[in-house]
């Protein structure tokens, strides 16, 4: 029973590390998991990758090594040269999060404008999680551009404040 619970976990997330995919949820362990993506569940589900894969995966290794500016040009690259692609919304909202923790005040108007691309009407559904995280994302970089005097990002934050 224990070798096959073994065998059952371990050998998924073996294949899914030799093929670059995200293992299934029933292999990834509570202290290692992260959370999935929309584009990283898809390729779990056996879809077929497009070519933005190895992208995607590059400027996810820069953003988990710190090198956000290097992160948040792939990410663009990726959301803008093929808007279609099962990895542009996640792009999107990671290059919005790569230019936010770089932290400068140009960065944070870039990201909260990818944001506002991302959050428009239409783009995503409205159960999609994604859509949550990148309104909560633009909050805390509303949060920091009131912080640093911009008047328009003061009201909205006041008034998700108010909503809230």
């Amino acid at each position: 029973p224990e070798t096959f619970r073994m065998t059952r976990v371990l050998i998924p997330a073996l294949a899914a590390a030799l093929l670059g995919a995200a293992a299934p949820a029933s292999a990834a362990s509570p202290a290692t998991a992260t959370p999935t993506t929309s584009a990283a569940a898809r390729a779990a589900d056996g879809r077929r990758q497009d070519v933005a894969d190895s992208l995607y995966r590059d400027a996810r290794r820069l953003f988990g090594r710190g090198e956000y500016r290097a992160a948040a040009e792939r990410f663009r690259v990726i959301a803008t040269s093929d808007p279609k692609s099962s990895y542009a919304n996640d792009a999107l909202y990671f290059h919005a999060f790569a230019l936010y923790r770089v932290g400068g005040t140009p960065e944070l108007q870039r990201a909260r404008g990818a944001l506002v691309e991302l959050i428009a009407p239409g783009r995503l559904k409205y159960d999609n999680p994604l859509l949550r995280d990148a309104r909560d994302l633009d909050t805390r970089i509303c949060g920091e551009l009131a912080r640093r005097g911009d008047e328009p990002c003061a009201r909205t934050v006041r008034r998700r404040a108010d909503v809230d």
